[in-house]
């Protein structure tokens, strides 16, 4: 995959090494900018799936923002558990925001 040298280090720094199935068939479509829509089962690489080309596009352009929808507060935190650990040193910003917690403190960890 054609990507970000800084994106590639991070990443074996956060410990991935070969792709997942799902990763495989995603991940270079979803840097071609294309809708996707992907199924698998829990625990085969999804959440990076789909952070990968989100991470490449933040890096390609340092005004691109991105809104991460997931069902449940747990799949929130996951999801941003593992854009920090995998953008970690990349000098990308990403919160958790969900309800019950207040607007200023999301507002103060964007920025």
């Amino acid at each position: 995959m054609d990507l970000d040298p800084r994106l590639k280090e991070a990443l074996q720094k956060a410990g991935y090494g070969t792709l997942t199935e799902i990763q495989e068939k995603s991940i270079p479509i979803a840097l071609t900018g294309a809708d996707l829509i992907a199924r698998s089962p829990t625990g085969t690489g999804k959440t990076a799936a789909f952070l990968i080309p989100l991470l490449q596009r933040c890096l390609n352009d340092a005004k691109y923002q991105a809104l991460v929808l997931e069902p449940s507060r747990e799949l929130v935190i996951q999801a941003a558990n593992e854009a920090r650990k995998i953008s970690s040193g990349l000098g990308i910003s990403v919160v958790a925001a969900y309800g019950g917690t207040p607007i200023e403190r999301q507002s103060e960890l964007a920025k």
